[in-house]
């Protein structure tokens, strides 16, 4: 057989391994940019997870000083009650001497 004279242009297998190339390059592009700003994404959740930490702390304290708050009311409140058992303890009896000094006066 005579020897073929050279082709211009591509055949069929330069073409495709040109293609896969391609292919294989854009599939790197799309495996390591995501990678590259995976440090910037760990920066961005570890301030997250500071300011959710720092709101927790600041619950716990506003929660801490809504329990003491309501134990101060507790005790206000406990002492409001005895305290009007006494007025009205003394008011009985304040009647009471008031009823024995009419009786005496009426004598």
């Amino acid at each position: 057989m005579p020897p073929r004279p050279p082709q211009k242009g591509m055949n069929l297998n330069t073409l495709i391994l040109i293609l896969t190339a391609i292919g294989g390059l854009v599939t790197v592009g799309k495996v390591l940019l995501p990678l590259a700003v995976v440090p910037e994404k760990v920066e961005q959740v570890g301030q997250s997870v500071s300011a959710v930490r720092r709101d927790v702390d600041d619950v716990a304290k506003v929660q801490a000083v809504q329990t003491e708050a309501l134990k101060r009311l507790a005790d206000i409140a406990s002492d409001a009650n005895a305290t009007r058992r006494d007025v009205d303890r003394h008011g009985a009896e304040i009647k009471e001497v008031q009823r024995r000094l009419d009786r005496i006066e009426a004598r």
